[in-house]
């Protein structure tokens, strides 16, 4: 803490530290000592091999389900306009959001209630959360997950990857349960399906090797997040399907 340090962008884009300017160190540099355990939930703290990161692996940690959410709502993912950090924290301390289908569960009257909110803002912001329940693209919607691994340019190769495997007959059975969308229903068993069966099938997508394979099948079979994306089938959100050459994803 201190240091000044030479950065060049690995791969051209990220930045990355190559080395600290010792002669320019100051008397009262300390060294950065990383967290033994998570200080919101005390769970340990872990480091990947290979990896640079260190993390809280608790899915279910507070800070690390707010993260979730933000990212959920955010540019990348569902981009609910006006459901900033200050709106997110009320929203969880007041146990009004317990799950990212549960934003799509929110009243006016609940939102009313959030401090500074008067009916007019509240009414605003449930159109802003109405807005990407339909037609949000399905990339979009996987990237909004935060699934390791999967950045905006995976989520756009496994959606096509996905469009082009679910057929028509794929999700018949699905019509039967009366969900706003019986392909997106459908997309969410296969994934399920895919993970738990014959992970190894995700490779087909481009761009994606063993390891992000494998964040993926732990995604879709891990009892805190496999049920996720089905809440979202569940409560009419109709993603927007990628255009494939071959039209393989029926009507």
């Amino acid at each position: 803490i201190g240091d000044t340090v030479v950065l060049q962008k690995a791969g051209d884009v990220i930045p990355e530290v190559v080395r600290p300017i010792l002669e320019r160190r100051p008397p009262d540099a300390r060294e950065y000592v990383v967290p033994d355990a998570c200080p919101v939930c005390g769970t340990a703290v872990v480091r990947d091999d290979g990896a640079v990161r260190h993390y809280c692996p608790n899915p279910v940690s507070p800070a690390r389900l707010a993260q979730a959410y933000a990212h959920f709502v955010g540019r990348g993912g569902m981009d609910i306009e006006g459901a900033g950090w200050a709106v997110l924290t009320q929203l969880l301390e007041r146990g009004l959001v317990a799950s990212r289908a549960d934003f799509f569960r929110l009243g006016v009257e609940q939102l009313e209630s959030l401090e500074r909110f008067a009916r007019k803002s509240a009414e605003n912001l449930r159109d802003a959360i109405e807005r990407p329940r339909v037609g949000r693209p399905l990339a979009r919607v996987l990237n909004s997950l935060g699934i390791p691994q999967v950045g905006e340019s995976t989520a756009v190769d496994l959606a096509r990857w996905l469009a082009r495997r679910v057929r028509p007959e794929a999700f018949a059975a699905a019509r039967a349960d009366a969900v706003p969308d019986p392909w997106f229903a459908a997309v969410e068993a296969e994934l399920r399906r895919v993970a738990a069966d014959e992970p190894d099938v995700l490779r087909e997508v481009e761009g994606i090797g063993p390891t992000v394979a494998a964040a993926i099948a732990g995604w879709f079979t891990d009892p805190v997040t496999r049920d996720v994306l089905g809440e979202l089938v569940a409560v009419g959100v109709v993603p927007e399907r990628p255009v494939v050459g071959d039209d393989a994803a029926g009507p």
